[in-house]
């Protein structure tokens, strides 16, 4: 398994975009994914775990919310698209829990 890379999602050129439409084609069944990179609304942050030539096989999105309540405004980081497709290495069983303790706990 290579290792976890923070990708802020405004800074994805056209090859990555390629790639990670391919990865997430894989995962999920909704043609939307051969056109665009996201389903409904687009992430702020990407954490990807690479093949040996770089090539995505692990994604986790998030995005970046801000919910305004009476008490005032509360920061979310909200999940979006997970994909770890099935590939029979067990190499790739740990590579969620990778993304997350790399990722999830702070950008960058």
């Amino acid at each position: 398994m290579g290792r976890v890379e923070y990708i802020y999602d405004p800074s994805v050129d056209d090859d990555l975009d390629w790639q990670l439409r391919i990865l997430l084609s894989k995962c999920f069944k909704d043609p939307i994914f051969r056109v665009r990179r996201f389903n409904n609304e687009l992430p702020g942050h990407r954490w990807v775990i690479g093949d040996e030539e770089g090539a995505p096989v692990a994604h986790a999105a998030v995005h970046d919310k801000r919910i305004g309540s009476t008490g005032g405004e509360f920061h979310v980081d909200a999940v979006a698209e997970v994909c770890i497709p099935f590939t029979g290495e067990k190499n790739m069983s740990g590579s969620f829990s990778a993304i997350c303790t790399s990722g999830c706990a702070g950008r960058g």
